[in-house]
């Protein structure tokens, strides 16, 4: 019977780069009108996860991978003329399900939390109602917060890193990104959506 045994360092990190995925639920709020109450994992515009990233296919599976530009190191993958984009992970306390799951928001909705940290201080401090207005498939759908009561004495809400080695988006160095350049299929679309499809479901991404 052959050994199948994963041995020796560079083995090992090479199977779990391959073989590894995020476990993360997604938070969605699926239908026209429909609320959603959560609380943010999050305090402070410093505490926001916020990420230039390249979305990309990878052996068969759409991933983020962290874009080096803005550490100012040549980045691969622009300089394989791959555009990176801008992408907020927000993590939330679903009361639908009490489950903690990550909404995947891009540039429009930034400036919306923002707002909401000037405007009520740390998005952790009290409970918010999101709702949606637009159906299923609209690209013009926006979702509107509105502010609950503050949580007296709030404990600090812990979350997953989102950036790492293995994790949901993917920390790799320049000579790492290079050597996946061949694994990754730059002529595939870029664009995918990560939000579950039907109302309080936790979807997998991958």
């Amino acid at each position: 019977m052959a050994d199948l045994r994963i041995t020796g360092i560079d083995a090992i990190k090479d199977a779990m780069d391959k073989y590894s995925s995020s476990s993360a639920d997604f938070f969605s709020i699926a239908n026209d009108e429909e609320v959603a109450k959560v609380r943010f994992a999050h305090g402070d515009d410093k505490d926001l996860d916020i990420y230039v990233v390249h979305k990309v296919k990878l052996a068969g599976k759409d991933r983020y991978i962290a874009c080096l530009s803005p550490a100012n190191q040549p980045c691969p993958l622009c300089q394989a003329g791959h555009r990176p984009t801008i992408r907020m992970f927000i993590t939330v306390l679903d009361t639908r399900d009490n489950k903690k799951k990550i909404w995947d928001r891009g540039k429009t909705e930034i400036p919306n939390l923002l707002g909401l940290i000037t405007r009520y201080g740390r998005l952790d401090s009290r409970m918010y109602e999101i709702q949606r207005h637009g159906k299923k498939g609209d690209k013009e759908t926006k979702y509107q917060f509105f502010p609950l009561d503050p949580i007296p004495n709030a404990d600090k809400l812990e979350r997953e890193p989102i950036l790492s080695e293995n994790g949901f988006v993917l920390e790799k160095s320049v000579d790492e990104i290079k050597q996946m350049l061949s694994e990754i299929d730059l002529s595939a679309p870029t664009g995918f959506n990560s939000q579950p499809q039907t109302s309080g479901a936790t979807g997998k991404m991958f």
